[in-house]
């Protein structure tokens, strides 16, 4: 009898081999992580728009353009992006043929930055600023759906970065209501955001979140390859494949039939005196092959990828992505793979053959 990781891999290799169609309409994300904050990328912007858009134009395009030819399809683009150069943005995107989750600042500020609803004296939310909040970021998606509606890129409104526990909190949270009032103003698109599952993660937040919204998808990361350090010996390698592996399937458990979509460590994290703090370190070829395929064999229906940048401008937090850093101050930029992201690009196209029909398969029993 076939199993369960054994029918997924067995039709992936179908595909491989050319023997199963894939179904056109099934959309199979693979994407990847793509700051949109120009200074700690090291975009020289001026401030003067007739100076910076042709720098931006070149900046997005060439990016962009690089993207989709290593295999990605979809990219989730992070605040701060300046927002008058909307149009810029999801033109290039869709001349390139990606879809964007856009952090919009005017929703993502509220959400990411509030967390939660006020409370007045007596620890209960304040109705009428409760409304007027969300009121107010369905006025934003309605504006944005009008002004960037017409884009096949603008694929999904980005309203927070990671979810913590305060704004899923069941009376005080704002990220359920502000997801909610997304999908009232815009039936075409969702809200995107991502849980970050630490080392034994009890994965109340994902529980939390489903049990109050119909969630078109699950957008989720366990990265196991971390660095710490000893004050005595120095830096030491701390390797989980067996929790990610866990991971995935206890994600599997909790989310039922609602398409899951993790994101996969393929970058680097650099805190200078971190003390004991956790570390990232770019997974070598064989745990990159590990983390996307047993994403794989737990029916995952899409993949993202953390994150196509090498972002060195911030001297608290350096990453370390697939593509070579910005060179400061360059007339053009000529984008490049690292060394290190060469297997997340191969790992990119093979999904990108795989995808569709992984879209449209049904897990065994």
């Amino acid at each position: 009898m076939m199993t369960k990781h054994a029918f997924v891999i067995a039709c992936a290799f179908l595909v491989l081999a050319g023997t199963l169609p894939a179904a056109e309409e099934d959309f199979f994300p693979i994407g990847v992580w793509f700051s949109g904050n120009l200074d700690r990328i090291g975009v020289p912007m001026t401030g003067n728009p007739v100076m910076d858009r042709p720098v931006l134009e070149n900046y997005l395009r060439t990016s962009f353009t690089h993207i989709r030819a290593l295999g990605f399809n979809a990219i989730v683009v992070t605040a701060p992006f300046p927002e008058e150069y909307g149009e810029l943005l999801f033109g290039e995107a869709e001349a390139a043929g990606l879809k964007v989750a856009l952090q919009f600042s005017e929703i993502y500020d509220t959400v990411a930055g509030m967390k939660e609803f006020p409370v007045d004296a007596t620890g209960q939310v304040v109705e009428e600023t409760r409304t007027r909040i969300l009121d107010s970021i369905g006025r934003s998606v309605e504006n944005l759906q009008a002004r960037y509606g017409g884009y096949a890129s603008f694929w999904q409104y980005g309203i927070t970065d990671e979810i913590n526990e305060k704004q899923v909190d069941p009376v005080k949270g704002m990220w359920v209501p502000a997801a909610e009032k997304v999908r009232e103003f815009d039936t075409a698109r969702a809200a995107f955001s991502t849980f970050s599952i630490g080392m034994d993660d009890p994965l109340t937040r994902i529980t939390s979140v489903l049990a109050r919204y119909d969630a078109p998808f699950l957008v989720y990361n366990y990265y196991p390859f971390q660095v710490r350090t000893n004050p005595e010996t120095g830096p030491y390698e701390v390797v989980h494949p067996k929790r990610f592996a866990d991971t995935m399937e206890r994600v599997r458990a909790v989310a039922g039939n609602v398409p899951r979509w993790p994101v996969i460590q393929s970058f680097a994290k650099e805190v200078p005196n971190a003390g004991d703090g956790i570390n990232l370190y770019f997974p070598s070829p064989a745990e990159m092959r590990f983390q996307v395929y047993t994403a794989l064999a737990s029916g995952v229906k899409g993949e993202f990828f953390f994150m196509y940048q090498t972002l060195l401008n911030n001297p608290n937090e350096k990453l370390y992505g697939i593509a070579k850093a910005y060179p400061n101050n360059a007339p053009e930029h000529i984008p490049t793979v690292t060394s290190q992201g060469q297997t997340t690009v191969a790992l990119a196209k093979i999904l990108g053959k795989v995808g569709p029909t992984l879209a449209g398969c049904v897990r065994a029993p």
